[in-house]
């Protein structure tokens, strides 16, 4: 489930970056073959099921209740993201996404309003992994994963350390904890893969070998909008 959205977020803002796509090419993909066959059944899953979904849900959500909804999963996401600028020892950025938080759950409705952008306080989201980029550890390489969508050692191990210790799905009653973890990340897969799925068919259709495109896409990510985070790609990697 998680597939739409690792794999589709990275085409709305690199789909155009040609030159640093020109700077990824093997992208330290020791496993391509089997990666290879993941992908492509990754590929039939989200044609079956998620690009139907996404259809209706673009044709079914006004434009307003999907930015309300990416607006509270952004606000589920903040004590993550909080104690990671802690522990990554940025207090200034640590404060800014409490904040943020604490003024979109009272003053946006529930966080389905962004009132906190419109105050100066703009959202910087900080994840497990990249907490560990930043002390040092390396991606490790590329990993294709069923459902999942691609990955790396680093940031699959920072994904279970959030899945396990989020305060937001430990607050729900233990009956009901992996209920709602999964009705939350299917909304975040759906609301994410519908905004993109005009520009995944485009590029789909314009690539020659849509599996490189796509890795190469995916290690730009991880590398440039992580770049502070994130240590560059050494020889190996490149």
């Amino acid at each position: 489930m998680r597939f739409g959205i690792r794999l589709f977020a990275v085409f709305i803002v690199f789909w155009h970056s040609s030159a640093l796509l020109a700077k990824v090419e093997t992208a330290n993909d020791p496993l391509e073959p089997l990666n290879r066959a993941i992908f492509q059944f990754n590929i039939l899953f989200d044609d079956f099921l998620f690009v139907p979904v996404s259809f209706v849900y673009n044709k079914t959500v006004p434009n307003p209740m999907a930015r309300g909804i990416k607006n509270f999963l952004s606000v589920l996401g903040t004590p993550i993201s909080c104690t990671c600028h802690i522990l990554s020892g940025n207090g200034e950025k640590a404060a800014s996404s409490f904040l943020r938080g604490v003024i979109n759950l009272t003053l946006g409705f529930s966080g389905f309003v962004d009132v906190a952008t419109d105050m100066g306080l703009t959202a910087e989201p900080m994840t497990v992994g990249k907490l560990f980029g930043r002390l040092g550890i390396g991606t490790g390489p590329y990993l294709m994963l069923p459902f999942w969508g691609p990955s790396n050692p680093r940031d699959l191990c920072g994904d279970a350390v959030e899945g396990f210790y989020d305060p937001v799905g430990r607050a729900s009653p233990p009956h009901a904890r992996l209920g709602s973890y999964l009705a939350r990340l299917g909304v975040s897969t759906i609301s994410t893969r519908a905004g993109v799925l005009e520009v995944e068919s485009a590029i789909r259709k314009q690539s020659p070998d849509y599996y490189e495109t796509f890795r190469c896409l995916y290690w730009q990510k991880v590398y440039g909008s992580s770049a502070e985070d994130t240590p560059v790609p050494s020889n190996e990697e490149d």
